[in-house]
C-alpha cells in the first residue's frame, strides 16, 4: 500500500531541507511528481499502479560509480542514511519509480522501459526522434541493470550486489 499524501509531504519536507537553498529553489518551482500524475488520470483513461512505487537511494560514493538502491518502506531507507552518516558518499532519497533500459547488443537500439509496458526507442544518433513500442517485452538478461552506457566492452560485474531490501 503506497505512504499517505500525508506521509508524502513530511518525507519530502525532511528531503527539502538537507538541500542547498539554490536546489530547493528549483526543486519548489517544479510540480510535485504525484500532482502531474493525478492531472495525468484526470485528463486521460489512463491509470497506472503506484505500488510499484519504491523508496529509493541514489548514493554516490567518492570515486565510484552511483548506485541506485530500492527499499519496501521508509524505514529501511532512513536507516540506510543512517547507515551512510559520515561516509565520503552523496545521496539522493526519492520516492518513484525507477525505469529501466535494455542493453545496447547486436546493433539493435536500446529501449527505455515504460510503466504502462510500452518502451521507447533510444536514439542512436543526433537527431532522431525516439518511437513508442507498444507490444515490448525485455527479459531480465536484457536489462542494463548497472546503468552503464559506455562501450559494452568495459561492462564488468558488479561488485557491490547489496542491499537490504531490494
Amino acid at each position: 500500500m503506497p505512504p499517505s499524501s500525508e506521509t508524502r509531504s513530511e518525507f519530502r519536507a525532511w528531503t527539502e531541507g538537507l538541500l542547498t537553498a539554490k536546489t530547493s529553489e528549483t526543486v519548489s518551482s517544479m510540480a510535485t511528481p504525484r500532482e502531474d500524475a493525478v492531472e495525468v488520470v484526470e485528463e486521460s483513461d489512463e491509470v497506472f499502479d503506484d505500488s510499484t512505487y519504491r523508496f529509493c537511494l541514489v548514493e554516490s560514493p567518492e570515486g565510484d560509480y552511483p548506485r541506485l538502491r530500492m527499499f519496501n518502506d521508509a524505514a529501511s531507507l532512513a536507516k540506510r542514511l543512517a547507515s551512510l552518516e559520515g561516509q565520503d558518499v552523496a545521496v539522493w532519497p526519492f520516492y518513484g519509480l525507477p525505469l529501466s533500459f535494455t542493453k545496447l547488443e547486436g546493433g539493435a537500439p536500446r529501449h527505455l522501459i515504460l510503466p504502462s509496458g510500452s518502451a521507447l526507442t533510444i536514439p542512436t544518433f543526433p537527431g532522431q526522434e525516439p518511437e513508442e513500442t507498444s507490444s515490448f517485452f525485455a527479459s531480465d538478461s536484457d536489462i542494463q541493470e548497472d546503468g552503464f552506457l559506455g562501450p559494452p566492452e568495459l561492462v564488468g560485474e558488479v561488485v557491490d550486489g547489496s542491499s537490504e531490501d531490494i
